[in-house]
């Protein structure tokens, strides 16, 4: 190839002898075929994967991704896909329920102890009682609130639930024993 770009294009006449010339890279003609063509320069940024680019959308209209030739998804599409955790099947229903319940009486019977606990606060309790109350409750609303962050787990929610029922035990007696 010399310096102005040109490339030397050999084909032959209709009556057979060869015929040598000179032509301009991309427009290189030899007859009616193209010889030695550069294809245009790409419009769009990016790193092209050969017969797999299927442009630059992500998903479809309806959400799922876009499929290359190869029946993946294109573009980033394949790593978000591979780097998703797999899908989780929530608790059952009647577990839930259970969950709510006993969580539910849980907190009615905590409320009307710490509105208890606050009258004897302001009314004079001994020095103790608010720091021992305030632990007890801390304790007991964390064991309910991870009561259903293990709601899928077998024995752990309920075993929580256990414990925040006790806290209740121990807020009573202690309420009463003011």
């Amino acid at each position: 190839m010399s310096s102005d770009a040109t490339r030397t294009a050999v084909g032959q006449t209709a009556t057979g002898s060869a015929k040598v010339g000179s032509a301009k890279v991309g427009s290189a003609k030899v007859g009616n075929a193209r010889v030695g063509s550069i294809p245009p320069a790409r419009t769009k940024p990016g790193t092209y994967i050969a017969e797999t680019y299927a442009g630059d959308l992500d998903a479809t209209m309806g959400g799922t991704p876009v499929v290359a030739n190869d029946g993946e998804p294109a573009g980033l599409a394949r790593v978000t896909l591979a780097m998703r955790p797999e899908t989780k099947q929530p608790p059952a229903p009647g577990r839930l329920v259970g969950l709510c319940a006993w969580a539910a009486v849980i907190g009615i019977i905590g409320l009307v102890l710490a509105i208890r606990s606050a009258f004897a606060i302001i009314a004079g309790a001994p020095a103790w009682f608010a720091p021992l109350a305030a632990i007890v409750g801390l304790i007991g609303f964390s064991s309910t609130l991870g009561a259903f962050v293990t709601a899928r787990w077998r024995i752990a929610p309920w075993a929580l639930l256990g414990v925040a029922s006790v806290t209740i035990i121990v807020a009573l007696i202690l309420v009463l024993s003011l």
